[in-house]
């Protein structure tokens, strides 16, 4: 079976897609995506990870910088934060054990069980990290969903104290927290 090389030797990222075409095709995507996703975060002045629309609106946060968005565009970032960041390490993470299996089958067993315990620590630690902002958010936001909504949460009084003197302000802090009626538009 063995002809000198070991078989399914992987020598460049061709190789990895012609033998294993989804995992190949994924771990190229998910890496493209993850650039995107920091393009994206930046765009909106941060991701609704970790954020609670009854406590701070609806926001992207970014470095303790919050910035008000409207709730659609809360939805998109809070699961597309999500799926980025709990997708895309376990794609790679499964690529590189595909392409780096024949040499790790070949170290010695006290390497191969750091190595593998590394790994485990690290998905616990990202994953319930992640994982638990995510729920928290969606937690709450499922909360709101359920009560009155409120036309003034506490942080878009916050954001509109400060901006007091520009109703233009107030407006785009009134309609970002999903108050679009017509006396919002025009108070």
């Amino acid at each position: 079976m063995e002809s000198g090389n070991e078989p399914n030797r992987i020598t460049d990222l061709g190789d990895f897609v012609r033998q294993s075409p989804l995992l190949g095709t994924l771990f190229v995507l998910s890496f493209v995506n993850w650039f995107l996703f920091f393009a994206v975060s930046m765009y909106l002045h941060g991701d609704a990870l970790g954020t609670y629309p009854s406590h701070d609106g609806f926001a992207v946060k970014s470095h303790g910088r919050i910035t008000p968005v409207s709730e659609s565009v809360w939805e998109f970032s809070l699961f597309y934060s999500a799926a980025t960041l709990l997708l895309t390490p376990a794609i790679q993470i499964a690529g590189a054990a595909r392409i780096f299996w024949g040499q790790w089958r070949r170290g010695k067993w006290v390497t191969r069980l750091f190595g593998f315990a590394l790994v485990a620590v690290w998905c616990l630690g990202w994953y319930s990290s992640i994982g638990s902002s995510v729920l928290q958010s969606l937690e709450d936001w499922r909360t709101l969903k359920a009560q009155p909504r409120s036309l003034y949460p506490r942080a878009s009084i916050r954001t509109a104290m400060t901006a007091a003197s520009s109703s233009d302000a107030a407006t785009t802090a009134r309609l970002c927290h999903g108050s679009t009626s017509a006396c919002a538009k025009n108070p």
